[in-house]
């Protein structure tokens, strides 16, 4: 027996013995097993879990939250928020009196509390008064760990906010079984896998066999990844992961297919014939980094970037991503109207909230049916709600199923609010898209009745400039060149990109510098030398980016920075420092990309 274990039973004993503990419907050997069947504990943290810690915190209104697991000896936070505790033992433990009753132990003032004015945590820093939690109940009733609150100064909540409380601690468990549900399906796939690559080996001779068993895997990986797209239902990325490995692996066979050809056609003098296999591979690695951009965008959280965009070309290069979402069983149909103005609104939100609500109307199609995607131009004449007359761009999501009563529809919008089974939905995903929406200046309208259907409309504000509205148009005008032979500081730690940036700056004019990390640029900065632009990547060995942008700007005030990322968190975190004279490109990018916006940047630049 460990001496964990030995401080743990003689916690237990102690607390039996003073009638502190009631009689649980459970046993100590079943709730740890169930705890281990998750293997969560010391694991790195993750994204999910500390969102809903700061969920939790900002619907009760307090500075405090923690989700703790429970095993043999010790309480240990998964995620916390407002607090960075270590791993308590059972003797220090608030949470611990948590799992053993039922509903919310709430306790208005830890130190006026017998049971914990003594306790490390109050008495001592960080001076815990307030505490409220709820066990992490799994679907047989064994308590996991807590879900809870605290404050630094006495206070009490409200039963809905206790409500909420309990309804994320449900969300907690729904993560823990869709991680483990992700691990097994990320272990049987890779044994698939496995199996493949021996059996592919072993009879390599036996073509006819190998195509039939080959057959037979793809079928039982398609089933697998299935399988892995529906306990993903709670998150919007997870319906389209099933088939980017496989659309990757295409576009990348694609590139390497043409270069090497390429390679073998001027090793033969065969110059004459490489244009072709150019343009394949420019097709194939524009289709990857357009996947790439579309993943990116749905995965971050960013401020809103309103911009001019095409809602007719989003819809179609979002259609194949689309059909894969709905699969085999719904038939999705568009209906585009021509010459359509451009929308005022930020694109990549757009793409998501088009994504969640196709997702919401697959689930009202169990059986399967038809999905139509329509634009048109809107005329407002009066107020409507909270729509001011005026013209908009209407993009409409139209399904055949089951359709929404008088009383759902009346709570379609309100947040939490779902009418799936329990831990198949959020109830956010309406509520993301209406807040969106009204943010751009928009609105939006659903049409339902029971058994008809549902017609989700969203009116988006038309794109104004110098007072006309811009029929969406595709012009590929020649990239603009530099003027005066500006010069560009270009700072990048990979070898290659820094090469090609350099190389694509100096065939638009640019006189250029370059620095392969933030130490050898700013010694460049801190010279004499005229710098017109600072182009750096985000990520950088040692200093990073941000830091060599503030660091130079002490030398130099209104020096231009462009920084260029091809992280999400990257470019969600440059979104939170970029100052005036700073600007952002996301790799990857053309030189019709990086030679307009430098070229924006100078002219933004000049007195």
């Amino acid at each position: 027996m460990s001496h964990a274990e030995e401080i743990f039973r003689t916690w237990v004993s102690f607390l039996s013995s003073h009638n502190l503990w009631g009689a649980v419907p459970w046993s100590e050997e079943a709730r740890l097993a169930a705890l281990a069947h998750f293997n969560i504990l010391d694991t790195l943290p993750e994204q999910a879990f500390d969102d809903i810690a700061c969920l939790a915190a900002q619907l009760c209104e307090v500075p405090m939250a923690q989700i703790n697991l429970i095993d043999a000896g010790r309480q240990w936070p998964k995620a916390q928020a407002g607090l960075a505790l270590p791993e308590v033992l059972f003797a220090d433990s608030i949470c611990v009196q948590t799992i053993r009753q039922p509903g919310v132990m709430m306790v208005a003032d830890l130190r006026v509390d017998p049971r914990f004015a003594d306790n490390p945590l109050v008495a001592n820093a960080p001076n815990l008064r307030f505490y409220a939690g709820t066990a992490l109940l799994t679907a047989e009733g064994l308590p996991l760990g807590t879900l809870c609150v605290y404050d630094v100064e006495p206070r009490h909540l409200s039963e809905s906010k206790l409500a909420a409380l309990v309804a994320l601690a449900r969300q907690v468990v729904s993560q823990l079984e869709l991680r483990r549900a992700l691990y097994d399906q990320q272990e049987a796939l890779r044994d698939l896998n496995e199996g493949l690559e021996r059996r592919v080996a072993e009879r390599t001779l036996e073509m006819l066999r190998i195509n039939e068993l080959l057959q037979v895997e793809m079928r039982e990986r398609e089933n697998a990844e299935e399988a892995l797209r529906h306990a993903q239902k709670m998150d919007a990325i997870g319906q389209l992961t099933g088939g980017i490995a496989h659309d990757f692996n295409n576009m990348l066979t694609g590139v390497l297919g043409a270069l090497e050809l390429i390679q073998r056609r001027v090793a033969a003098g065969r110059v004459g014939e490489i244009g072709r296999y150019i343009d394949a591979a420019m097709t194939s690695a524009n289709r990857a980094a357009s996947l790439t951009h579309r993943l990116l965008a749905f995965a971050r959280r960013q401020s809103l970037n309103p911009k001019a965009v095409d809602v007719n070309r989003m819809v179609i290069s979002m259609e194949e991503l689309l059909r894969r979402t709905l699969g085999e069983s719904i038939v999705l149909r568009t209906d585009l109207q021509a010459r359509l103005w451009q929308a005022n609104t930020d694109e990549h939100q757009l793409e998501n909230a088009l994504l969640n609500l196709v997702i919401n109307a697959r689930d009202a199609m169990p059986g399967g049916g038809q999905l139509t995607i329509r634009t048109a131009v809107a005329r407002i004449d009066i107020q409507q709600d909270t729509l001011a007359p005026g013209e908009y761009v209407l993009l409409s999501v139209e399904d055949s199923g089951s359709g929404m009563s008088a009383e759902v529809l009346g709570r379609a919008f309100d947040p939490f609010f779902t009418t799936k089974p329990i831990g198949q939905g959020t109830g956010l995903g309406l509520s993301m898209v209406y807040g969106f929406i009204k943010q751009t200046g928009g609105h939006v309208h659903i049409d339902s009745a029971e058994g008809q259907g549902a017609r989700i409309h969203l009116y988006l504000p038309c794109h104004l400039e110098r007072g006309e509205r811009h029929i969406a148009e595709h012009e590929n005008p020649s990239p603009p060149r530099a003027l005066k032979g500006e010069r560009v500081l270009v700072v990048e730690g990979e070898v290659a990109v820094r090469t090609l940036v350099i190389d694509e700056l100096r065939e638009l004019g640019y006189a250029t510098l370059e620095a392969g990390d933030g130490e050898a640029a700013l010694i460049v900065l801190q010279g004499q030398e005229r710098i017109d632009l600072l182009v750096s990547d985000v990520v950088l060995p040692g200093l990073d980016g941000q830091q060599l942008a503030d660091t130079a700007r002490q030398h130099r005030p209104d020096l231009s920075v462009l920084f260029m990322t091809g992280y999400a968190s990257s470019a969600e975190m440059c979104a939170g420092f970029l100052d005036q004279g700073m600007d952002m490109l996301i790799k990857p990018f053309s030189i019709d990309e990086l030679a307009l916006k430098v070229r924006k940047m100078i002219e933004r630049a000049r007195p």
